[in-house]
């Protein structure tokens, strides 16, 4: 099935690179056309959200109506994309730093 909606789109790019995140416990590897079933708003960050009191970043967490979770950024760019998102009913899932 995951092979189907892989070769869906007839991209062979699908196949030709590796998906690699942290799923909380462990660090799976896969062909990114073979993640679809993986629900990225679930995993993880990487690594820990820095920022610094009076430091140049703007970081913070934006509560996101698509996830009905906070999702983190490090910078305005990076909250005003999760804003964008997150108005976009094709958007069904917001993952922060996954992989």
């Amino acid at each position: 099935m995951v092979r189907e909606q892989a070769g869906a789109y007839g991209d062979p790019t699908l196949g030709a690179f590796d998906l690699d995140f942290f799923d909380g416990e462990r660090r799976p590897r896969t062909r990114l056309g073979d993640g679809w079933r993986t629900r990225f708003e679930h995993v993880p960050p990487v690594r820990e959200f820095r920022w610094a009191k009076g430091g140049r970043g703007f970081a913070g967490w934006y509560w996101s109506a698509t996830t009905h979770d906070h999702v983190g950024y490090e910078s305005w760019l990076e909250r005003d994309r999760l804003i964008l998102l997150d108005f976009d009913p094709q958007v069904v899932g917001i993952a922060s730093q996954p992989f």
